[in-house]
């Protein structure tokens, strides 16, 4: 077994799918390249051996990743408005880029998929203190606990705190015409006959 075999056998934990889903959001971010176009490059990646840039994840893991990234295209303008106002002394500008979007998608699965609050706070500090700065673990924890206690005392409301069971075709993701035929895999097809079955304006 070759030794990149080794080291990225299928990884199933949801830790793992939090991860994976950080690094897509980050990398569209700052490539500013659509966020689902991105899922596909790195879903590529990992099916290619001689790519060592993201590790693989079992099914499972993946959906679930998934999840967080359609969850986070549709939510995103309320999160970022509910984060600028509990992160007090700092502008989006001003944060590290990566402490930022590892608050967007903990702060949304704190609130859209009912995951219990200590669990998306270990789970982000950890990928803080991986991708982050000296002080991201503990700014993450720090914000997040803020969020927490408003949420438990009732004056944070963001959402049902369940995520929405919506059909994929409903999804407003980015034109998959954008995505080179070779990047896209075989069980996403029917997202992109979703897509060409949309009325055009």
């Amino acid at each position: 077994m070759r030794r990149r075999d080794k080291a990225n056998l299928p990884t199933g934990t949801r830790r793992a799918a939090r991860e994976l889903a950080f690094r897509v959001l980050f990398q569209s971010k700052q490539g500013e390249t659509p966020l689902l176009e991105t899922f596909y490059a790195a879903r590529a990646s990992m099916r290619d051996e001689h790519d060592d840039a993201f590790p693989e994840l079992n099914p499972e893991a993946l959906e679930f990743a998934q999840e967080l990234l359609e969850s986070y295209h549709i939510h995103q303008s309320e999160l970022d408005t509910m984060l600028e106002h509990q992160i007090k002394g700092w502008s989006f500008k001003q944060m590290a880029q990566t402490d930022l979007n590892i608050l967007r998608l903990s702060a949304l699965e704190m609130f859209y998929f009912d995951t219990p609050g200590p669990v998306v706070m270990e789970s982000a500090v950890r990928i803080a203190r991986r991708f982050g700065g000296d002080d991201s673990g503990r700014f993450v924890n720090g914000v997040l606990a803020s969020i927490e206690r408003a949420r438990n005392s009732g004056e944070l409301v963001l959402g049902q705190g369940v995520l929405a069971s919506l059909p994929l075709s409903d999804v407003p993701l980015e034109p998959l015409e954008l995505v080179p035929t070779e990047l896209v895999p075989q069980e996403f097809d029917h997202l992109a006959k979703a897509q060409s079955e949309k009325p055009h304006d």
